[in-house]
């Protein structure tokens, strides 16, 4: 699986061959039936350090990925309605640019047996890389992320040093971004940060690799890489793919439903070729994949207290993802990948607390931060009284976010030793914050809203709108070249413009509120707080423009078949220009500008042991040892607000800087018979560390700025412990055999962040760097039958993230979640069928995620108060065609 794997990388499809490949039909020997789900095992051949496994189609075939020409030894077994076949072994010839094909005569043994345990490949012995593996159907076999189908930051939950945080957001190996996506090859240019609609959804993804160490030179963006390839449109190989419609329809407790549609279908057919045999066809093949997932839910979105969670909570998120393949030639492949993911949900509302936050404030003034106590209470028209929480004066903010991207790829051999893809890309990002407030206190004194009569505090902080609209572009060319020997070069570019702009308006219900703002930084606040008139509050727009730029090259070298060097360099390049205009405040316009470089090496090693390092206790098995120094780029994102670094006074902020990174990774793997572990440590040296906060500190309602924290050490150490599934027989009638049996994991994560000296300029110390959660321990288990019902459970522990203090000197507030799946198949009108009970939060913990009153300078974060969901009921229907 490793090498098929590996090549899907660099050519998705399969487009064009640099090699050949072997056609297999396997059918009963007696009768010439053709035997579906048979498991087909080619052995690692020269420069292979892996076997590859197969299995057939309902048709009986099945055509493999490229292989190095040569002679090849492979098994091949089945199982097929209960009954089990006689394993043989055979060689054949792989010959260059060719399908060589061989019908396969196995012996029924008439024993029937409960499933197939072919060799499980999982160790992968050439990818120097530190990653974490998971397909389609680990995503959806574990309850992560079970209360809501289309996160998929939920469903890597389950992979080490990755902590989940509100608001959809993901905090790698002690970093604050969510990571870089790259799909297909193709790296996603940056979105908004603060966006809660979901990019891509597990249901669109074959695959996922989560890189979070010993990076080639090819991967840029961030220390941690979702290294992903999507659902094939067209096959790669001579059984094409069936049409392919995918429902689930889902109804979850707090008002909440969802939708989610795949389609797919392959356009054209096979036809012989010269010598008359079935060959891959030479004439043009098309096919398309699309998937449409829609949720919407009462409770959307963390809320500002544990219960009352559906106050302003009301949401509504949609993806969509397609991919169009044609093919030219045996040596060129083009397509096209369109994605597009919309969400508009409600702020929700602060409601109070209870008497034991009275330390920290319960939720009422500004910024929640203080007591039912000690604010006063608001007497009505109509005559009552209440202690005026933002749900009472009833609070109405929305955000809305827009994001579209496109891809056009070329994939093309043009030899046997060489392969480039070309892409053409872009993307665009939208996000809004809006308000249906009226500008008075009609609920409570009737008058007249004016900035000279405003009350000393109020729950309601701001009225916001703002506005941000970026458009990016991007070129990128990838080239391999092999020679069949050690050596294995690759080397490219990548270009990427960005224009954008930002808009924002704040109107303060409170003197406290308009103070916030003056004290932001004098430049800011003076231009956001009042207009000369002393009746209106400006707008501010931002406009930047800007690129990023990189070129690439590197070597994988094997001087011998247990060691594997990947050395590579990369340079980059990242320039913005920012322009700061306020109309009406009397303040001049302000234009900045920031260029950074780096010259980033990567030096990777790794070392296989073939019998284990310790034969006794690993009985034979393989162990894989990795290393590497990493330095790495992180260009700063799109959408970073008003507040930036190196501020001086009055002086309008500059850019913000881009982030560099000095890692040092190592890690040990070992296989065992149908399990895994690993044990890995890493140490990063940043500077300029980015991080997201709120651009008004307190309130919940979302304006956010990207700022440099300082620089940061973070140390870390992970543990993976992971059984593997077995393949079941395939039910009659499908392409796929089942996975089924017991599958688990265990891990354990450690990591720590440390700020090294004070913030850059010096102007912004009460940004600390939120991003470490300590301890994280993760534990899953679950067994699959061979009808494919299902059982699963996941738990999920978290010393908590420094936001999460409710206590004034406090610790941390730890987290726990445990999540449930039970799912059910029938076999109808000879289509698959599931009905699926989940309960997201089974204790129904709620816990602060974040927990930030205005004024405190040891929680300042990105999302103000945020607690867990609580319980969750879903009930899913799904099926396929």
């Amino acid at each position: 699986m490793a090498t098929a794997t590996a090549l899907a990388l660099l050519l998705p499809a399969a487009a064009a061959w640099a090699d050949g490949q072997i056609k297999f039909k396997v059918v009963n020997a007696k009768t010439g039936e053709p035997l579906p789900g048979a498991v087909i095992v080619i052995k690692a051949g020269p420069k292979d350090l892996d076997d590859i496994q197969f299995n057939t189609a309902s048709n009986g075939l099945v055509t493999t990925g490229d292989l190095d020409s040569g002679e090849r030894t492979y098994t091949a077994q089945a199982l097929v309605n209960g009954i089990s076949y006689k394993k043989i072994t055979g060689k054949i010839v792989v010959v260059d640019d060719q399908a060589v094909e061989v019908e396969i005569k196995l012996e029924s043994l008439g024993v029937v047996v409960k499933d197939i345990v072919g060799k499980q490949i999982r160790l992968d012995v050439k990818d120097a890389g530190v990653y974490t593996f998971r397909d389609r159907e680990q995503l959806q076999f574990f309850p992560n992320g079970v209360g809501n189908r289309q996160s998929l930051s939920k469903a890597l939950r389950s992979v080490p040093g990755m902590v989940p945080d509100s608001m959809n957001r993901l905090h790698p190996r002690g970093e604050a971004d969510n990571g870089t996506i790259y799909l297909d090859g193709f790296q996603l240019p940056s979105f908004l940060a603060g966006s809660v609609s979901q990019l891509l959804t597990p249901e669109m993804l074959e695959t996922v690799k989560v890189r979070t160490g010993n990076l080639g030179a090819n991967f840029g963006g961030g220390g941690t890489i979702l290294d992903t390839t999507l659902r094939p449109a067209i096959s790669g190989g001579g059984s094409p793919l069936s049409p392919t419609f995918e429902y689930a329809f889902g109804a979850e407790e707090f008002g909440g439903a969802s939708q989610t549609f795949t389609i797919g279908r392959q356009i054209g057919a096979m036809r012989p070729g010269k010598d008359g045999k079935l060959a891959p066809s030479t004439a043009s093949r098309a096919g398309f994949i699309l998937t449409y997932s829609r949720r919407q839910s009462d409770d959307f979105v963390e809320s500002p207290q544990p219960q009352r969670r559906r106050s302003n909570n009301t949401g509504t998120s949609e993806s969509l993802l397609g991919k169009f393949s044609y093919r030219i030639s045996r040596q060129m492949e083009a397509s096209a990948l369109l994605g597009s993911s919309a969400a508009n949900t409600g702020v929700a509302n602060r409601q109070g607390l209870d008497a034991s936050y009275i330390n920290r404030g319960q939720g009422y003034g500004f910024g929640g931060n203080k007591n039912a106590t000690d604010f006063p209470r608001v007497n009505f028209q109509d005559g009552t009284s209440f202690t005026a929480s933002q749900e009472i004066l009833d609070n109405q903010v929305y955000q809305s976010d827009n994001n579209k991207f496109y891809a056009l790829q070329l994939n093309r051999s043009f030899s046997p030793k060489l392969r480039g893809t070309f892409t053409v890309g872009g993307a665009q990002s939208a996000q809004s914050t809006t308000n249906n407030n009226a500008l008075n206190y009609s609920k409570t004194t009737g008058a007249a809203y004016s900035p000279l009569t405003m009350p000393a505090d109020y729950s309601i902080e701001y009225n916001p709108t703002t506005g941000l609209n970026y458009t990016q572009s991007q070129v990128q060319a990838d080239f391999t070249y092999s020679n069949k020997g050690a050596h294995d070069w690759r080397f490219g570019i990548l270009s990427q413009s960005l224009k954008g702009n930002e808009a924002y308006q704040f109107v303060p219900m409170s003197n406290t509120a308009a103070n916030a703002l003056l004290n932001l930084n004098s430049f800011i606040g003076t231009s956001l707080r009042v207009n000369s008139d002393n009746t209106t509050w400006p707008s501010m727009f931002i406009r930047r423009t800007g690129g990023y730029s990189a070129v690439y090259a590197q070597d994988t070298y094997s001087p011998t078949d247990r060691i594997r060097f990947n050395l590579g360099l990369r340079a980059e390049n990242y320039e913005q220009n920012q322009l700061l205009v306020v109309p009406g405040s009397g303040r001049a316009n302000y234009d900045s500008k920031r260029s950074d470089n780096a010259v980033s090496p990567r030096i990777n090693v790794l070392y296989s042991f073939p019998s284990g390092i310790l034969r006794g206790l690993t009985k034979g098995q393989p162990s894989v040892m990795r290393a590497g120094y990493n330095r790495i780029f992180t260009s700063p994102g799109i959408g970073q607000g008003a507040i930036g670094t190196n501020q001086v006074g009055g002086a309008a902020p500059l850019p913000v800087a881009a982030q560099t990174n000095d890692q040092i990774d190592l890690s040990l793997e070992q296989q065992l018979r149908g399990q895994s572990i690993r044990l890995s440590t890493y140490s990063k040296d940043i500077k300029n560390a980015q991080s997201w906060q709120q651009m008004v500190q307190g309130p919940q309602a979302g304006a956010y700025m990207m700022v440099n924290t300082g620089d940061a050490k973070v140390n870390g150490f992970e543990a993976l412990y992971e059984i593997k599934p077995r393949t079941l027989e395939p039910r009659p009638g499908y392409l796929e055999p089942i996975v089924g049996g017991l599958s688990g994991y265990i891990s354990y994560a450690s990591s720590k962040s440390e700020r090294q000296g004070a913030a850059v300029g010096g102007l912004i110390p009460v940004f600390l760097q939120d991003w470490d959660q300590q301890q994280t321990v993760n534990l899953g288990a679950g067994y699959q039958l061979a009808n494919g019902g299902l059982a699963s459970l996941t738990y999920y522990h978290g010393s908590g993230l420094r936001s999460s203090v409710t206590t004034a000197g406090g610790g941390r507030t730890p987290i726990d979640q445990v999540d449930l799946r039970v799912r059910t198949r029938s076999h109808f009108l000879n289509n698959l069928h599931a009905l699926e009970f989940g309960v997201e939060n089974l204790t129904n913990s709620q816990k602060a995620l974040n927990f930030s009153p205005a004024g405190s300078a040891n929680n300042p974060n990105f999302a103000g108060t945020r607690f867990q969901q609580g319980r969750r009921f879903v009930v899913t229907l799904s099926g396929k065609f």
